[in-house]
C-alpha cells in the first residue's frame, strides 16, 4: 500500500513540474535565497562552535606547556624561577578567563543570534514543505474536477471540487506570500544577521589576543626569545595495561 502511495505521489509531483501552472518567480527566487541563508548560517555556526571547542581546551594546554617549560627554565643558571613563575601566572590569568568570559561572549554575542536565525529558517522550511503538500493536493483536486466537468453528470460533486480548488489555491498563495515576505526580510537584513556576528567574533579575538600579548611581555623578557620559540616535549606517563 505504501509503495503505491509513494508511486502516486511521485507521479503527482511529476505532473506538477510539467503542468501549465508555473511557480511564482518570486517564490523560486525566495527559495534560492533561503537555501543560501541556510547554508551560510550553518557554516558559520559550525566554524564558531569549532573555535569554542578549541578555546575550551586552551587552559589545559597552557598548564601542560607550563610544566614542560618550567623544567627547562630550572636548568638555566641565570633564570629566576620565582620571577618566571610570577610571569607565567600573569599570563595564565587571561587564558583561564578565556573559558569564563571569551567563550560566554562568543555564545551570547555571536552564536545566539545566528542560531535564532537558523531556528527561524527551520520554521520557514516547514512552511515550504506544507506549501508543497498543499500544491500536490491542489493539483489532485484540479485533475479530479477536470474529469468531473468532462463527464458533466455530477453537478454537486463538481461544485464540491470547485470549492476545494478555490480553497487550496488561496492557501497555496497565502503560504507563498508568507514565505516570500519572510525571506525578503531576512535577505534584506543579511548583513546584520550574518556579517555583524562575524565582526563581533573578530572584536572578541582582538581583545583576547591583546590581553595575552600584554601578559606575555614579562615572560618573554625573563625566559628569552630563544627559549620561548623552542619546542618542549614532556615525557608522557606509560599507558596503563
Amino acid at each position: 500500500m505504501w509503495k503505491k502511495i509513494k508511486q502516486n505521489t511521485t507521479a503527482m509531483i511529476g505532473k506538477i513540474k510539467s503542468s501549465n501552472t508555473e511557480e511564482d518567480p518570486k517564490f523560486t527566487e525566495a527559495y534560492s535565497r533561503f537555501n543560501e541563508l541556510k547554508t551560510r548560517s550553518k557554516e558559520f555556526i559550525d566554524h564558531a562552535q569549532g573555535i569554542v571547542l578549541q578555546l575550551s581546551k586552551l587552559s589545559q594546554t597552557f598548564d601542560e606547556a607550563y610544566k614542560c617549560i618550567s623544567i627547562a627554565v630550572d636548568t638555566i643558571p641565570e633564570s629566576e624561577p620565582q620571577e618566571f613563575n610570577q610571569a607565567f601566572n600573569n599570563l595564565s590569568e587571561p587564558i583561564k578567563l578565556c573559558e569564563e568570559v571569551v567563550i560566554v561572549k562568543i555564545n551570547d554575542t555571536v552564536l545566539a543570534p545566528v542560531k535564532q536565525l537558523q531556528n527561524q529558517l527551520v520554521e520557514l522550511e516547514n512552511l515550504k514543505k506544507e506549501h508543497d503538500k498543499m500544491r500536490i493536493l491542489l493539483e489532485q483536486n484540479k485533475e479530479k474536477l477536470a474529469k468531473l466537468q468532462q463527464k458533466n453528470k455530477q453537478p454537486a460533486e463538481i461544485q464540491r471540487y470547485q470549492e476545494k480548488v478555490e480553497d487550496k489555491t488561496k492557501k497555496v498563495a497565502e503560504m507563498q506570500q508568507k514565505f516570500i515576505e519572510s525571506i525578503d526580510d531576512y535577505w534584506g537584513n543579511r548583513e546584520a544577521l550574518l556579517q555583524k556576528p562575524m565582526s563581533d567574533m573578530n572584536d572578541i579575538f582582538v581583545e583576547f589576543s591583546t590581553s595575552i600579548q600584554k601578559a606575555s611581555v614579562t615572560l618573554q623578557l625573563i625566559v628569552g626569545q630563544e627559549l620561548m620559540e623552542k619546542v618542549f616535549v614532556c615525557e608522557q606517563p606509560p599507558a596503563k595495561k
